[in-house]
């Protein structure tokens, strides 16, 4: 597999986790308005989770073995960039659905009489 395609994989499943996590904080306040922190603590919750839950699908069999966990500085460093550019990808895809959330809350307020 090519570097660009492991790189459209890899942030995919970012921007579904971020997308998820990000859906349900905003569901959970359905009924107040939104604040705009709720994308940076979606993105700080997404970012782990689905590379936590994406490390153990892809390396399942590796994780048993002691070889796995020996890292040198360039693995390190490779890890980094990775969880840094997940948490790019989080933050701008949980930016985009609590703006989106925003506007579609003011649009269809239900007004109670």
């Amino acid at each position: 597999m090519e570097l660009f395609e492991c790189i459209l994989i890899y942030s995919g499943a970012m921007m579904a986790g971020a997308f998820f996590v990000t859906t349900l904080l905003c569901h959970y306040r359905r009924q107040k308005p939104v604040p705009f922190s709720t994308f940076v603590t979606s993105a700080c919750l997404s970012t782990p989770l689905t590379m936590i839950a994406g490390t153990l699908f892809i390396e399942a069999p590796e994780v048993f073995d002691l070889n796995h966990w020996k890292f040198d500085w360039l693995h390190i460093r490779l890890w980094l960039i990775l969880w840094s550019w997940g948490f790019f990808i989080s933050f701008l895809t949980s930016l985009l659905v609590v703006i989106f959330h925003r506007r579609w809350s003011k649009t269809h307020k239900k007004h109670v009489v």
